[in-house]
């Protein structure tokens, strides 16, 4: 198994751990059972055996980090290959917080304030490596609606927001990164029972700088929104060749029906956007 593979996946478990990067898990000698002989077979099967402990533990890496952090439930990490991405809850008098981590040395490159998830259901950190940027989808309990905001990866400046109509509830950002100057970010909003259970949605949102002609809408701007006619709670899409793929619940009330809808992100009208829905 390739070193970054390994590493990545050593890192990606979730936030409690995966503040801990494993020095060892480049190198860890791999390992598996054989079912037959009882024995420990070296020559196949990806299982880590660590021989050492942690390259460092966030925030006991970085002495400067005394503000006290209680890590999202739930929430997988993002990895750059500079950073790692973790979401903290509010931790009174602290808000939530996106929260960069050195990936070398695990001190703290930066942080940035989040609105509170809603029903503490967390949307995990996304990277749009073309733009340099880290997208973060929050909800917004007692609010009008959600928000998806990117910051810049680097610095942690706020780079633009996109105002939703509802929350979001655990759904995570998809960004495109095919599109040439016309990439986009797809986020689905909650709908459990605000308008009868059959109120979410589909959000596609512009990332690229504006183009009069190739791409004529700004960082942030919503290009289309799709109405599911259905439920939707935690329905993160799936992305390939320019259509996005979204499943819902059906009605949220009586748990029966929902369906798979397959979105092209590439136009610019929800009334064109629709390749496909089961029903």
């Amino acid at each position: 198994m390739r070193k970054d593979t390994l590493a990545t996946r050593c890192a990606s478990v979730g936030p409690t751990v995966a503040a801990m990067v494993l020095s060892t898990c480049a190198s860890a000698q791999l390992a598996t059972t054989s079912p037959s002989a009882g024995r420990v077979d070296r020559s196949a099967g990806p299982v880590a055996v660590l021989s050492a402990g942690p390259a460092w533990v966030f925030p006991a890496s970085d002495p400067s980090v005394t503000e006290p952090l209680v890590w999202a439930p739930a929430t997988p990490v993002a990895i750059s290959p500079e950073r790692v991405f973790v979401v903290s809850q509010p931790a009174d008098p602290e808000p939530s917080r996106l929260i960069a981590i050195d990936r070398a040395t695990g001190q703290l490159d930066w942080w940035a304030s989040i609105p509170d998830a809603v029903l503490d259901s967390w949307s995990s950190p996304t990277l749009d490596a073309n733009n340099d940027a880290v997208l973060m989808a929050s909800g917004s309990p007692g609010g009008g609606g959600g928000e998806v905001r990117a910051f810049d990866a680097a610095t942690g400046q706020l780079l633009w927001t996109a105002w939703l109509e509802r929350d979001v509830v655990i759904s995570t950002v998809v960004v495109t990164d095919d599109l040439g100057p016309a990439d986009r970010a797809v986020i689905v909003e909650y709908e459990g029972f605000y308008q009868g259970g059959v109120g979410a949605a589909v959000v596609c949102i512009n990332v690229d700088a504006f183009d009069a002609q190739s791409n004529p809408y700004e960082p942030g701007e919503i290009v289309w929104r799709y109405d599911l006619l259905d439920g939707a709670s935690g329905a993160t899409p799936a992305y390939a060749d320019g259509v996005m793929y979204v499943g819902t619940t059906g009605d949220a009330f009586f748990g029966i029906g929902g369906k798979v809808v397959a979105l092209d992100v590439r136009v610019t009208h929800s009334m064109a956007a629709e390749r496909w829905a089961t029903t």
